[in-house]
């Protein structure tokens, strides 16, 4: 803030700065390593931080954070101090990292061109790249499932992950923390294609709990994608992957408390097949009334 002036004029503080952001902001703050003048004189480009502690998670409409306080105005001089004008306060300053996370109730899980794009597109009114090549999808997606009660879901698409993500394989694990703040996650499978459909579930189970455990507890279904393709295979492929996910829950308490999915569904998303009973039980899911859910907590 400015210095106060004469005839009891106060100093004008310092001006407010809004900045307006998209919602799953999240603000960490920055700690520089230099230190001292020099440093100061530094460009952002060249200097190097270390993360601090997080300042705000701005995940709902409106919520706002004070990020740093701006200097106040010295106070003028008066009758009682004719001679003495108060000097203004400094601002404070504050480095700061803006990371955006998606906010959506559903995650897709998957394998390079396993068909989530597709199925993205076939819950929601999204629009993603589709084509018969792996790594078609680089950039997050998110869709919007609406429902005639007026209600909805929203559902978020990443790149596809690969075994050994977690040492850089693939585009690693750079795009699932767009995943964090899903309420559910889906496994999606190529059953057309994979060999070991349990196997793949558990490779991309396992991908996600060394990026982040807690994503990895949130409450999983499986998608057995493209059942349209010899369906006589196919679906014997499925039951299979149902009976032995089920015989895993009953000889694995662990697997059955957190890692088993709530659910195995046939479907085919490029037909369009399967996916009003995915909404409905999804829906079920994020308002809390799924008969999994509740027989887990009970």
């Amino acid at each position: 803030g400015e210095k106060g002036r004469k005839r009891n004029v106060n100093g004008v503080s310092g001006k407010e700065a809004a900045i307006v952001v998209p919602r799953g902001v999240l603000v960490r703050e920055l700690i520089p390593l230099e230190q001292g003048e020099d440093a100061d004189q530094l460009p952002y480009s060249k200097r190097t931080f270390e993360h601090g502690a997080v300042l705000a998670e701005l995940d709902a409409p409106g919520d706002k954070a004070i990020l740093a306080l701006g200097g106040r105005g010295g106070a003028g001089n008066n009758m009682a101090r004719p001679h003495v004008a108060m000097p203004g306060t400094e601002g404070q300053d504050r480095w700061v990292e803006l990371e955006l996370k998606l906010v959506a109730d559903v995650g897709l899980v998957g394998a390079p061109n396993a068909g989530k794009s597709t199925l993205l597109g076939a819950l929601s009114r999204a629009c993603p790249k589709i084509a018969p090549y792996p790594f078609t999808t680089v950039a997050p997606y998110v869709g919007r499932a609406e429902f005639v009660d007026g209600s909805s879901l929203t559902v978020a698409d990443v790149p596809g992950l690969v075994e050994g993500a977690h040492k850089g394989e693939g585009l690693g694990h750079e795009f699932l923390r767009h995943l964090e703040r899903t309420q559910v996650l889906l496994y999606v499978i190529d059953v057309a294609r994979s060999q070991d459909p349990f196997g793949e579930f558990l490779a991309l189970q396992r991908e996600v709990s060394l990026f982040s455990w807690e994503m990895a507890a949130k409450p999983c279904g499986v998608i057995a994608n493209k059942c349209d393709l010899a369906p006589d295979v196919t679906l014997r492929k499925v039951d299979e992957l149902f009976h032995i996910i089920a015989a895993t829950a009953a000889a694995d308490e662990q697997f059955a408390g957190v890692g088993a999915p709530l659910f195995v569904r046939a479907l085919s998303a490029r037909c369009g097949d399967g996916i009003t009973g995915l909404l409905q039980e999804l829906r079920r899911i994020v308002v809390g009334d799924h008969p999994g859910m509740l027989a887990r907590a009970a």
